[in-house]
């Protein structure tokens, strides 16, 4: 895996010019450069037991809280992820700047990690396989679902699915390629405020009134908008 080192927007900049107009690399944003690229079932202390059975057995009592059923067990996958359970799916998306936001928008003194990932393939949305119990192993494939939720709209977002969920993604074939742009702690928080200055924000890319809060939370911190003052 190649990896770049980044401590400015410059460098952000150049470093993603290879990744331009194709539509096969995606993108991800980690807080700290040492984790593995490894979705959260596949991580203590979910990795203690077996994915399927969990996901079924939310699954079975979700249920009666979704009007509109997803079509296939990769959608309610897809699903289950947005709302916040361990599953074998790796968040990804195909904006860069995106996938920055989530490398430093918490504090955190460590390197953060912008991952770019090049995919031969991308499995349909409507790909309906069991991602539990495929014939054909794929290891790790890029599945594009369909605007299933908001923030996946907002966030331009696209998975990894892991078979099994400890697979890490560094296991490539054929031509797919990985990257890591190493984002230095010291440029965290200044990135932070060159992504706002882009729209790139809590508040656009969570479309609900939590996510609003949460920005409005952190310019009291950074931005220092006029607000009235504290007698």
């Amino acid at each position: 895996m190649k990896e770049i080192p980044v401590s400015s927007f410059l460098e952000l900049h150049q470093a993603l010019q290879g990744c331009r107009n194709n539509p096969l690399w995606i993108f991800r944003g980690q807080s700290d450069v040492s984790w593995k690229l490894i979705p959260k079932a596949g991580r203590s202390p979910f990795n203690r037991v077996e994915d399927d059975a969990l996901f079924y057995s939310w699954k079975s009592d979700a249920i009666q809280y979704i009007a509109d059923k997803p079509r296939t067990e990769l959608e309610w996958l897809a699903i289950a992820q947005h709302h916040g359970l361990a599953t074998r799916l790796l968040d990804w998306t195909r904006n860069p700047l995106v996938a920055a936001f989530f490398a430093v928008w918490e504090n955190a003194n460590t390197d953060a990690a912008l991952f770019a990932f090049f995919s031969c393939e991308i499995v349909a949305a409507d790909y309906d396989a069991s991602p539990f119990y495929s014939e054909t192993k794929r290891n790790v494939f890029v599945w594009g679902p369909d605007a299933i939720s908001p923030r996946i709209i907002r966030q331009q977002g696209i998975f990894t699915v892991h078979e099994p969920a400890k697979t890490p993604l560094y296991i490539l074939k054929g031509m797919d390629e990985l990257i890591c742009l190493r984002i230095d702690k010291n440029y965290r928080q200044k990135l932070r405020e060159e992504l706002a200055h882009y729209g790139i924000t809590r508040a656009t890319l969570f479309p609900d009134l939590e996510g609003l809060a949460n920005y409005h939370n952190w310019k009291i911190h950074y931005e220092f908008p006029n607000f009235r003052q504290a007698t």
